[in-house]
């Protein structure tokens, strides 16, 4: 719920209160992020197990660009006390 202040003429001044009912896509886009953080770990994990070079950068990628990409757009969709807790998802996947 977010409380914004709205100029009247005359100087009178008044309160709407909007509620973002996009939460929800938030979530969702911190989901995304938390699964392309862990698929970027796992590929650093196999790269470095296989000694395949070629999967540093993808893992990097996923790591370093894809997960705080998704989670900076989380917060612009819902509260940091909605999206927080959603970070956890990472211990699930």
């Amino acid at each position: 719920l977010v409380l914004s202040v709205a100029a009247m003429p005359y100087g009178r001044m008044l309160a709407t209160a909007t509620a973002n009912n996009y939460w929800w896509v938030g979530v969702l886009l911190d989901a995304v992020a938390t699964l392309a953080g862990t698929a970027g770990k796992q590929l650093l994990r196999h790269a470095s197990v296989t000694k395949k070079l070629r999967f540093y950068p993808f893992g990097l990628f996923c790591t370093a660009v894809i997960d705080p990409a998704f989670d900076i757009s989380a917060y612009s969709f819902a509260a940091q006390s909605i999206i927080a807790p959603c970070a956890g998802m990472v211990v699930v996947w």
